[in-house]
């Protein structure tokens, strides 16, 4: 390259940085006289920073990094995602909605629990972050199928464009991992699920409270299994009648709500319910939210435990990967008493008595 070329480059370079610099304060007075704010504001402090990068040192350099790593742990922050899922009221969830609870909150925006005058059942979400406020309309039964597919649509994209341009989750939203099911080992599961079956047995003998009737969908086999290990670790025998059945609110998740009010809670879906003011059987599947890792097998992102099955690659529901673990103990333990003496000891004596009968 030549001392000539180089000038030239060196004068378009110059021409084009004018040009650009034109340009911003063209957009940013067309953004001022129709009461804009100013386009990533946070941004524009950083890129008159790098515009001198040798003159910063290497801790100022560091600085930026970690913040933009504090950032990013915000928005796929568990803990304050469950905060937001938390603030959903009833009057959200009795309605039907262009977008759930879940995907509104995955999104930075929490229930005010306010409702607008003219529409009731309209509710009105905020962002902690930037101050704005959405409205989620409720979907009314005449409505077709393609008007609901419509305004899903535009609630799926007003879920971003509801931000202030300077918002950090204008653009982004929580990954789809932050919201799924614990996955635990198999001995830490099953302990969960003795313990939160045994909170709630404790509860209600101490109130004097009976468990409620179920409504679900188990098979024989299952339930067996469910009756074989509840037998196995209700050593002591209690003044309740089918403890079974606070098993088999644990295989599906369900938490004593307090132990002093007995009922149970989720804490993944944010549901709770009090024994007494159930005036029906209770439904262990559909209390649940509909995006409930415990029965949506999408939003657990959970496989199988069993080692041997042909599932392994196959999503499913928390529920499901309980009763797979629950298969799982079933059979440790009726082997473990098949080899047992004292089991041999009364099949011999079983036996010996259907000789002398016949």
């Amino acid at each position: 390259m030549t001392e000539s070329d180089t000038i030239q480059l060196s004068t378009n370079t110059n021409d084009v940085r004018k040009e650009a610099e034109e340009l911003i304060e063209l957009i940013q007075q067309v953004r001022s006289r129709i009461d804009l704010p100013p386009i990533f504001k946070a941004k524009k402090r950083c890129f008159k920073q790098l515009d001198n990068t040798e003159e910063l040192s290497l801790p100022n350099k560091k600085i930026l990094l970690e913040d933009d790593i504090v950032e990013l742990s915000k928005i796929d922050s568990r803990e304050d995602l469950m905060t937001r899922l938390r603030s959903y009221s009833t009057n959200f969830h009795l309605i039907q909605r262009p977008v759930t609870a879940l995907e509104c909150a995955k999104h930075g925006w929490k229930d005010t629990n306010k409702i607008t005058e003219k529409e009731p059942d309209t509710c009105v979400l905020s962002c902690d972050t930037c101050g704005n406020n959405i409205f989620v309309i409720a979907i009314k039964c005449k409505a077709s199928e393609k008007v609901v597919n419509e305004v899903k649509k535009r609630y799926e994209a007003g879920l971003y464009n509801g931000h202030k341009e300077s918002c950090q989750w204008r653009t982004q939203k929580c990954d789809d991992s932050v919201y799924c099911f614990p996955l635990v080992t198999i001995e830490s599961g099953l302990e969960k699920f003795k313990a939160d079956a045994n909170n709630i047995i404790s509860a209600c003998v101490k109130e004097k409270q009976a468990l409620p009737t179920l409504c679900h969908e188990l098979d024989d086999r299952t339930l067996i299994k469910v009756k074989y290990l509840a037998e196995q670790t209700q050593k002591e025998p209690v003044e309740l009648e089918n403890i079974e059945t606070a098993y088999i609110l644990s295989l599906y998740g369900w938490e004593l709500l307090h132990a002093d009010i007995p009922g149970v809670k989720c804490d993944l879906c944010c549901t709770r319910k009090a024994f007494y003011l159930l005036k029906e059987p209770f439904d262990i599947l559909r209390r649940h939210k509909s995006y409930c890792p415990y029965i949506n097998a999408e939003t657990a992102n959970a496989y199988t435990p069993k080692g041997f099955s042909l599932r392994r690659t196959q999503k499913i529901s928390g529920s499901d990967w309980m009763k797979d673990v629950l298969s799982l103990e079933y059979v440790i333990l009726i082997k473990s008493r098949d080899l047992s003496l004292t089991y041999e000891d009364a099949l011999d004596e079983k036996i010996r008595k259907l000789q002398n009968i016949l």
